[in-house]
């Protein structure tokens, strides 16, 4: 059997390869301590969609502190702010609630970080969906209020008058 000339470097990169990393390159495991910071803050998927104008809560666990520790943990916003209508529950529990009335629709990101002690440290990006929400009455925006003072005029003004207050 003869092989095409560009088979040949690229067949002994690949054994040199297999020599050096050994069994490692084809290995799926992974040790707990490479775990990404983010896996260390738990949080249900689903609860992060929400309705605009309808109260929700939704629970965070830093899993790399037990529930039942004493130990403290400090949650923060890190980056970005809270979606408007939304508080941080003032807690130093490994659990804790983003909880309120969201008043946005569509999509809002932060970063939520989680501490214990000078070691033991997480972020994760949170990204909130709010949808309209089609039972809450939204607020009369200025555009509403300005054709409100339009129609109080008489209609006998002219046409120039008009325009001017459009």
């Amino acid at each position: 059997m003869k092989l095409k000339p560009f088979v040949l470097p690229l067949l002994g990169t690949l054994l040199c390869l297999v020599a050096t990393t050994g069994p490692t390159l084809w290995s799926n495991s992974v040790k707990a301590d490479e775990s990404e910071p983010s896996d260390f803050i738990d949080v249900d998927e689903e609860s992060l969609n929400t309705r605009y104008g309808a109260y929700s809560e939704t629970q965070f666990n830093f899993t790399r502190v037990s529930a039942n520790s004493s130990t403290t943990v400090q949650w923060e916003v890190v980056s970005s702010t809270l979606p408007a209508g939304l508080e941080l529950e003032d807690s130093e529990d490994s659990k804790i609630l983003i909880f309120g009335t969201p008043q946005f629709t569509g999509r809002w990101c932060f970063v939520l970080s989680a501490r214990a002690g000078d070691e033991i440290a997480a972020e994760r990006e949170i990204c909130y969906l709010a949808e309209d929400n089609s039972e809450q009455l939204y607020p009369d925006s200025k555009l509403t209020a300005i054709w409100s003072k339009v129609r109080l005029i008489s209609p006998t003004k002219t046409k120039s008058k008009w325009t001017s207050l459009i």
